[in-house]
């Protein structure tokens, strides 16, 4: 087998993740599950995460004093973001209902549209680590589920409630929602 059969072989067994469809999000109620499976597509993308986490953005106008070479390292990374930009877009319209898409589709980059739901669904920031942590304490085994989910669960819970620990501004709220909780 040459180089090149073996080059497209490789090629062929990359799965085009922009085709993938998820549970559309519809809102609040599968904002999270639906998130976390959207940022799974978007690390299978070569630098789409970083397109929406505004890690990698779109090269700055060059002057008409640039030289070739400036020009054509311009072209390889607004290439390299349109790309990757286009990749985010193409995963995260495709994966919502129509309504919230009417609430995005004026925004024209992936970065925009990431920032508008994490703004329409996440809880207000002061709020998000009070209600996870109520969460956490209030959590109660479904019936529907077994010891190992019920503590894979309950983990994940404590996994997004320990970042908004973290902040200087949350260092009680163990104590204070446990005395709430208490009452």
């Amino acid at each position: 087998m040459s180089s090149g059969q073996s080059k497209k072989r490789k090629v062929a067994q990359v799965m085009d993740f922009t085709k993938v469809q998820l549970k559309h999000l519809e809102g609040r109620s599968n904002w999270l599950n639906w998130k976390s499976r959207v940022c799974i597509l978007l690390r299978g993308i070569s630098d789409a995460m970083d397109v929406v986490d505004g890690k990698l953005e779109k090269p700055d106008e060059l002057d008409e004093s640039a030289t070739r070479i400036q020009i054509e390292g311009y072209q390889i990374a607004l290439n390299k973001f349109n790309k990757a930009d286009c990749n985010a877009m193409i995963i995260l319209t495709s994966n919502m209902t129509d309504e919230i898409y009417e609430q995005v589709r004026s925004l024209v980059n992936s970065r925009d549209v990431w920032l508008e739901l994490h703004r329409l669904y996440d809880d207000v920031h002061e709020d998000r680590a009070y209600n996870m942590c109520m969460k956490f304490f209030s959590y109660k085994i479904d019936d529907n589920d077994d010891v190992v989910t019920h503590i894979t669960k309950l983990k994940n819970i404590w996994k997004e409630l320990k970042v908004d620990l973290e902040k200087d501004e949350n260092k009680d709220l163990l104590l204070v929602c446990r005395i709430i909780e208490t009452l």
